[in-house]
């Protein structure tokens, strides 16, 4: 379930059918960057919600660059989880 090696699509799929498993993703993603905090992960993406927005939805730097830089600043990532996989990521 939710293997990163499956389409982008069939991943989102999946993480709408199995949200706690999203919920699971983002902690380990959270403690990673409590215990890397050097990490270019850390260093690119401002929270976990926005790397795991990236990760999961955009297969190219220059598409999610457009989202996460638009006009009106960076969208809240964590709503955006919350509403596609309709559980709270409350971490």
């Amino acid at each position: 379930m939710c293997c990163p090696l499956v389409s982008r699509r069939k991943r989102i799929i999946e993480f709408q059918k199995y949200p706690k498993i999203a919920k699971a993703y983002l902690r380990a993603g959270q403690r990673f960057r409590e215990t890397h905090p050097d990490s270019k992960a850390c260093q690119r993406y401002d929270n976990v919600y926005e790397w795991f927005t990236c990760d999961v939805f955009y297969s190219s730097n220059a598409d999610w660059n457009k989202v996460s830089t638009g006009l009106f600043g960076k969208p809240d990532f964590k709503k955006f989880l919350e509403d596609k996989f309709g559980i709270d990521l409350t971490l």
